[in-house]
């Protein structure tokens, strides 16, 4: 299936257990990895739902692409997800695992987790 009709079929997908299959088996794509409008659009619907355990199951598969996860923004992406849902726990503790993604924890990830998004709304 081409990148473009999987993401139109996520998009259309209303049962919230096949969209969190169908997102985890198309990640499996590099290239859909790189599309950063499916995940908020994703995460946004099921956090809508209510189906939290739905978000933390698509953002904790995303752990399985170390590679990409080494990667500062992809990174950040994750954390930030968790935040959009209000799972600042999880979003915390995504924070604390970079330095085994091969990730250092820098500026930019804490900006993105709760911790950082507390203190510049502090100010």
């Amino acid at each position: 299936m081409s990148l473009k009709s999987t993401m139109n079929m996520l998009f259309k997908e209303r049962d919230p257990d096949k969209l969190v299959d169908g997102f985890k088996l198309a990640s499996e794509s590099y290239r859909f990895r790189c599309r950063h409008r499916i995940y908020e659009a994703t995460v946004r619907r099921l956090t809508a739902s209510g189906r939290f355990d739905a978000v933390e199951a698509v953002l904790e598969h995303q752990k399985h692409f170390a590679a990409d996860l080494s990667r500062e923004r992809f990174g950040v992406r994750v954390i930030t997800l968790y935040g959009k849902a209000g799972m600042a726990g999880q979003a915390a503790a995504t924070f604390d695992q970079h330095p085994s993604f091969g990730c250092p924890r820098s500026v930019t990830s804490f900006n993105g987790s709760p911790c950082g998004r507390l203190r510049r709304c502090s100010r």
